[in-house]
């Protein structure tokens, strides 16, 4: 385990609730796993976290069909699957119309969604729409959607009071990150964790210049 990660145990929604109390940003999802039990503490933290949510895998799929309103500020990074099963429609159905689907849901559930795919949609609540055009198709592979809901949290982080451009950022970086992944050891072989050293370059791409 990379040395600079800090663990400690989960065992309920409370006790996750009284963690984030000292926190920023939660990112919940990836590795979660399935369940009863998730599916609870998923629905609890969901509506209760009083900070930014990123919100993807495992935890939308525990949220498909029972999804709170709150308040506070959740960022959905759906795959296709995960949308349809959000919104009770075939992965085909949403690919069909991707932008549409991002843009009701984001103003049905008010959240913003973070479509992903072949031109990731980036849909706001209030209407407010983009495309993101970076991304290679060797971000089709396992793991490199948990890679986004990363970015997208580190940067919601680093910038709360702008966290629109916070998440259009995130999702243009990770999309060149797997550009230059790609150009570098080839769209079949790149792996999500292929994308990181790859990171600050295209964070040096757009960083303003003297």
């Amino acid at each position: 385990m990379p040395p600079e990660l800090m663990t400690g145990p989960l065992t309920d929604a409370q006790q996750i609730l009284t963690l984030l109390a000292r926190m920023t940003v939660l990112a919940i999802g990836p590795g979660l796993g399935s369940g009863d039990e998730i599916v609870r503490l998923v629905s609890a933290v969901y509506g209760r976290a009083e900070v930014p949510a990123v919100v993807d895998a495992d935890a939308l799929n525990a949220l498909a069909g029972t999804l709170p309103r709150t308040s506070h500020l959740r960022i959905l990074t759906p795959n296709p699957g995960e949308m349809g099963r959000l919104i009770g429609k075939s992965a085909q159905e949403v690919q069909a119309d991707r932008l549409s689907v991002a843009q009701q849901f984001a103003a049905r559930s008010a959240a913003c969604v973070v479509l992903k795919g072949d031109h990731t949609v980036i849909a706001f609540p209030d209407g407010e729409t983009w495309v993101n055009p970076t991304g290679s198709p060797a971000l089709a592979k396992g793991g490199t959607g948990d890679v986004l809901t990363g970015i997208v949290a580190g940067m919601v982080a680093q910038h709360p009071h702008d966290w629109k451009g916070a998440v259009i950022a995130a999702v243009w970086l990770h999309g060149r990150a797997g550009e230059l992944a790609g150009a570098h050891w080839g769209e079949e072989a790149t792996l999500a964790t292929d994308l990181l050293p790859y990171l600050p370059e295209a964070m040096n791409e757009v960083r303003p210049t003297d």
